[in-house]
């Protein structure tokens, strides 16, 4: 939140139990821009990003927890 971003995002997300999180951001083309482990709580989690370094294009997220993962698309407008 918002997509498209500028130069700061938002990502909700909300998980059943306490647990780490693996959390990624990648190019189009599949370059790795951003890595973090997070250890997250049981219900409403935010991740804050400060894409104002990165290139305006379309960059993929991937949040992996206990072995699902999902990937959704972020803009970025300069």
């Amino acid at each position: 939140i918002p997509n498209p971003t500028g130069s700061e995002a938002v990502i909700p997300f909300r998980l059943p139990q306490d647990d780490e999180v693996v959390f990624c951001i990648m190019t189009a083309n599949g370059q790795v821009v951003h890595r973090r482990t997070i250890q997250a709580v049981a219900g409403e989690n935010r991740i804050t990003l400060d894409a104002s370094g990165w290139a305006a294009g379309i960059y993929y997220y991937s949040m992996e927890y206990k072995g699902q993962r999902i990937v959704r698309k972020m803009s970025v407008v300069r």
